[in-house]
Order: C-alpha cells, then structure tokens, then sequence
C-alpha cells in the first residue's frame, strides 16, 4: 500500500469516530427530549416553555447533523481519492504475482528438463566409463600374454615364468630327456624354443597332420591303436610346434617312453601349474 493511502485510512477511521460520537450525542438529546416532556406533562409546564425547549433541540440537532454531514462528505471524497489508485496497485501486484508464477513453473519445467538430461549424461559416462575398463582390461591381458614367455634353465633345473626381465613364477624338475627309438633314429633332439600350441587334458602323443596338397586340405588323423588315451602323458598336456611336450607323469612308461618326443620329468602338482601358467602363443626358450 502506498505512503498517500495512509493518511486517508486513518481519516477514515477518524470519520468512524465522530459519527459514533455524533450518534451518541443524538441519543442523549433525544434522552433529554424525552425526560423534560415527561416532566412538564407531569408539572404542567407552559407550552411557550416547552415550545422553546423544542426549538432549541432543534437547532441543536441541526448543528449536529450539518456537522455530520461536513465530516461524512470529506471521508467520501477521501474514500474515492484512496479507491481508484489502491485498486489499480492490487491489479499491477496480481499481474506481477501472476508473471512470477508463470516464471517460476518455465524454471521448473527447465530444471526438470536438465536433471533428466543430467541423468542420461551420468548414465552414459558411467556406460563408456564400464566399457572403457573392459577394453582395458582385454589389452592388459592380451599385453600379458605377449609380455609371458617361458625359461626351461637346464642349468637350475627350474620352470620360470618371465614377463618382461622379471621372474614371476618357477617351478623346479627333475630332468630334461627326449624319448624315441634310437635305432630306428626316430629319436628327437631337444629344441632351443617353441610355442605353445595346444593345452589338453588326457591327450594322446600321436597328433594329427594336416598338409595341403594341390590346393587341397589333407587331414591325416592320430594313429591311436589300442592305447589309452591317458596312459601316455598323463593328465595335463602341453603341446608345442616342436618335440618338447609338457605333460603329467604318465601311468604306463612304455607308452610314454615308446612315442618320440621331449619332456620334463616333473610331478604331478608342478605340471599343473605350469599348465594353468602358459597360453596358446606362449613362447617356450630352452637353455
């Protein structure tokens, strides 16, 4: 409300006042009427004395009612002057509160719209971020197994592990022997490296050959005979591109011993986990 509406509202409430005032003041007038008519009717008053005792009511009251009048018609006129400005003020503040809403309800609309946007963003990062560290964690290993190769030091007669300079893991045996027919000249000579090839359980020693010959994939399949699979080489076999074969202790020898090839003597708890250590592709130098 403005500073000019005060002044007018306590004008009003002034108003208010004399006219109670002036209301009150009627009344004992009329009170006063009432109890000089009673009182001359009783002691026989002369009418020239009640005749001016009602004249002068009457200009009493007229005084009164002008005055009333006066106060009744400037509080009118305040009342109009307040009016029209106060009513035009009450309009601009309904639109003001009416366009605050309004901006109020786009902000939330627009946070809404943001925190949505946020979450998606969030939720693609996180996504990316997951197959970010699954990438990694493929190259990391695919540089493991390009970083891994293995060291048969004849020397300490121990397996080690490398990865880069580093010495991982070792793994001690006994010996290192080739096995074959020595008359027939069928016996192999020890290699210098290999990879490895293929990793089995209960693997025959004999293996399949596969040759192309004009144009044409030959496959020439393991000439097994009676033996067992697992009499030869035992549980866990690991196969390379050269004689070297790194096997369990097999249970019958003269099968084992009858096949051509290289090997370690190792037990059994041992050539697991040179087993579980080596990949296909691991790299196998012998000094």
């Amino acid at each position: 409300m403005s500073t000019d509406a005060r002044p007018c509202l306590r004008w009003l409430g002034q108003a208010k006042g004399w006219a109670r005032q002036a209301l009150q003041k009627m009344d004992c007038l009329l009170d006063r009427l009432h109890s000089f008519i009673v009182r001359a009717s009783q002691q026989q008053v002369s009418a020239l004395a009640g005749f001016a005792a009602g004249l002068a009511l009457l200009a009493m009251l007229g005084t009164l009612d002008r005055g009333l009048d006066r106060k009744l018609a400037a509080a009118d006129a305040d009342l109009a002057r307040l009016s029209a400005p106060t009513i035009e003020e009450a309009e601009a503040a309904l639109e003001s509160i009416s366009n605050l809403n309004a901006l109020k309800a786009s902000d939330l609309e627009k946070m809404k719209a943001a925190m949505v946007g946020l979450a998606q963003k969030q939720k693609k990062y996180y996504e990316e971020r997951l197959a970010l560290s699954e990438e990694r964690r493929q190259l990391e290993k695919q540089l493991e197994l390009l970083d891994t190769y293995l060291v048969i030091d004849s020397f300490t007669d121990k397996i080690k592990v490398m990865r880069g300079d580093q010495v991982v893991k070792d793994f001690p045996f006994e010996s290192l022997s080739c096995w074959g027919d020595v008359l027939r000249g069928t016996t192999p000579k020890t290699p210098r490296a290999a990879q490895v090839t293929s990793k089995e359980f209960y693997a025959h020693p004999e293996r399949g050959e596969v040759k192309i010959q004009d144009g044409k994939l030959a496959w020439t399949p393991p000439q097994i005979g009676d033996v067992s699979r697992s009499d030869a080489l035992g549980r866990t076999v690991v196969f390379t591109n050269t004689p070297l074969i790194l096997h369990a202790p097999p249970q019958k020898r003269p099968a084992h011993d009858s096949f051509p090839h290289c090997c370690l003597n190792m037990k059994a708890p041992m050539a697991k986990k040179v087993y579980d250590a080596l990949y296909i592709g691991t790299r196998i130098i012998v000094h």
